[in-house]
Order: C-alpha cells, then structure tokens, then sequence
C-alpha cells in the first residue's frame, strides 16, 4: 500500500537515529555521534523545508495560470460576441439609445434584442463572478484584481447592465452582490 508523504518523513525521522547509532558504533570517536545526529536531523528540516515551498510556489504558479486562462477565455469570448453583434455593446453604454424594459418584464414579452443582451450579460456576470471568487480566497495578489474593478464600475452605471444585474442576481453568489456594491459610487447596485 502506498505511503503518503507524512508517513515517509515520520519513518526516516525514526529509523534516522537507529542509522546514526549504528554508524557511530564503528566510529572510535564517541563525541562525533551527537554531531552526525545534529547534522542528519538539520538535513531533514532542510529537506521537509524545501519540499513545502517547492509545493507553495507550485500551487501558486496553478492558480495564476488558472486565472490568467479564465481571464483569457473571458475576454475572447466577450470580445468576439461584441465584434460579431454591435447590439450587445449597449449593455455598457452609460447613455443608451432605449431605455431598458422593466425588471418585471416576462420573458415572453422580451424583444430579441433584450433577450440578447440579458444571454451575453449573463457570460459577462459568470467572468465577474469568478473574479469575485478568485479575489474572496484570496488565491493572488490583491493587485492582480485592479485591472476589471474599473471595467465593472463602468458596467455599474450603465442603465442596460443594471436591469441585468437586477433580473440575474438570484443566479449568483451573494459575494458578486456585496462586490457590486463595494464598487458602485452610491453603495446600491
């Protein structure tokens, strides 16, 4: 049965000094055991040491690629649904056109346009969202996030973003909503 990584390093621990022991047994010099004791258990704090940052930094590494892959997919994704349909970009136009429906609108009564617009601000939420998530655990540098929050603000004041928001909200975690919040100029979103 295979051993996991404490149960190795609990085993070399303990066989550690039955190997010292049995090496200064043919050493004529008794004052060297306890040297080659302290060196061999400094080795293997060194080791346990090294093993736990090599994994630190490698679990770090993963999740800035996972980020920077979902931020990547976001953005062409968004991008291309814009470049393909010019009507969607009123979903950031702070001054659109048309004012939005009524959050109660049925969907039955919704004009394709509308509908349109509500499909590709549910892709842009799931990006925001994951975001939100990425920040709240706290998975990287608090620096990294500097670059949407102003890109949110601005969907924050745009009257199609908003209706949105406010027809989708129930689909998202509560930690988009407080993002929201903290982000829009007057506290409500």
């Amino acid at each position: 049965m295979p051993r996991s990584l404490p149960q190795v390093l609990m085993g070399l621990a303990l066989s550690l000094p039955l190997a010292v022991h049995a090496e200064s047994a043919s050493v004529t010099n008794p004052q060297l055991s306890p040297i080659v004791l302290t060196i061999s258990i400094v080795s293997l704090a060194f080791s346990i040491a090294a093993f736990f940052l090599t994994q630190f930094r490698s679990n770090r590494m993963e999740r800035l690629g996972n980020y920077l892959k979902a931020e990547r997919d976001a953005n062409a994704q968004i991008f291309s649904l814009l470049i393909a349909d010019d009507r969607l970009n009123i979903l950031f136009y702070e001054k659109p056109p048309a004012t939005p429906p009524s959050v109660a609108t049925d969907d039955a009564e919704l004009t394709a346009d509308q509908r349109a617009i509500l499909h590709f601000a549910t892709i842009v939420l799931n990006y925001f969202e994951q975001m939100v998530e990425i920040e709240r655990t706290e998975m990287l540098p608090k620096g990294v996030f500097t670059t949407w929050r102003p890109w949110l603000r601005s969907c924050l004041r745009a009257p199609y973003f908003r209706w949105a928001w406010a027809r989708l909200r129930d689909h998202y975690t509560p930690a988009l909503g407080s993002a929201f919040a903290r982000e829009s100029e007057n506290g409500k979103v």
